[in-house]
């Protein structure tokens, strides 16, 4: 299990430049190792582990910089690395850790093993993506994104997201150098992926034989597309929408990865939306002008439609970020 890949893997973007691509979160767990094996596994057998305080069902936490093992109470032990942990992680194995290996091992083991949250960073430090630009870009919805939800946030926090905190693939693209209070530019594009959408990610990170740059742009060229102009208006067709250079070059010869899941559903707002926008838009506007521009009749129309099973889905995984949004403090971020 202890292999040779860097510390950071990175991948050449665009022109020379260098977008460091990063683990930077791991939560998984175990039916077939002790916490002992695990710390094996990972190449920390000689660091000195303090105990903390267990949660989850567990009866017991061992922490070490950012590293937490939990066991004890149930049928299996779990691994969580934050960003922190995941560079001790690299710095205990000599910046040398395999985190392909640890992943092609994870899922050679089936259910024994479960990867529940995956985060992957992205660091621009070129210049190249400039957080104002794409903040107002944002705000005039000049995107094509998986998500129905995003917040974009000034000031203290400079930060665009893209998904609820509830659903199983969330991006966020925020300022790094004012987080750590470093002198810029560092822009990071980060998924948080949770549970099929993180084993989704990896499976196709082995089948791209480690390649990280290559699965993460693809991922996130599917994910999220910056574009010239609003979806729809006036180009209904959302493929021919031409995407903005700094984006293009973001995601260089990236391309996309159509089986990644988002949201946790295969059929999206997205998907509604663009089915609207491209398909009904004329004849509703008719409608509504045959009647004098009154929109009473459509609305009886509609009020009496019937939902397909993957449109109640639909509605019910909304109104379920719905709720959780509305228990957080404050915006979604």
């Amino acid at each position: 299990m202890h292999g040779s890949m860097v510390q950071s893997l990175s991948y050449q973007w665009f022109e020379g430049d260098f977008i460091d691509i990063l683990i930077d979160y791991l939560r998984f767990t175990s039916k077939i190792h002790n916490w002992v094996d695990l710390a094996e596994m990972l190449g920390l057998q000689k660091v000195e582990w303090e105990q903390g305080k267990a949660r989850d069902g567990w009866l017991y936490h061992e922490f070490f910089g950012g590293i937490h093992l939990y066991h004890g109470g149930r049928d299996d032990a779990g691994v969580e690395l934050s960003g922190a942990g995941c560079r001790m992680l690299e710095t205990c194995n000599g910046n040398s850790f395999d985190w392909v290996a640890l992943f092609s091992y994870i899922r050679e083991q089936g259910d024994e093993m479960n990867v529940s949250r995956l985060d992957v960073a992205g660091d621009d430090k070129s210049g190249g993506l400039n957080l104002d630009l794409i903040t107002q870009q944002t705000r005039q919805r000049k995107y094509i994104c998986k998500a129905r939800r995003c917040v974009w946030m000034s000031g203290d926090e400079e930060e665009v997201i893209f998904g609820a905190s509830s659903s199983s693939t969330r991006l966020r693209i925020y300022n790094k150098a004012l987080e750590r209070g470093v002198p810029g530019p560092w822009v990071r594009v980060e998924f948080q992926l949770r549970d099929e959408a993180a084993d989704s990610f990896l499976a196709n990170l082995l089948e791209r034989e480690g390649r990280i740059g290559e699965t993460y742009g693809g991922v996130l060229l599917n994910y999220l597309r910056y574009t010239t102009s609003v979806p729809g208006f006036p180009e209904t067709n959302y493929n021919r929408l031409n995407t903005v250079g700094w984006w293009d070059k973001f995601v260089g010869t990236a391309e996309k990865i159509k089986n990644i899941k988002v949201g946790g559903l295969e059929y999206n707002y997205f998907n509604l939306e663009s089915f609207v926008v491209r398909q009904c838009a004329g004849a509703l506007r008719a409608y509504v002008d045959a009647h004098g521009g009154d929109v009473g009749p459509l609305l009886e129309v509609i009020s009496k439609a019937r939902l397909s099973k993957k449109h109640e889905e639909l509605l019910r995984q909304l109104r379920m970020e719905a709720k959780s949004d509305n228990t957080k403090d404050g915006t979604d971020g």
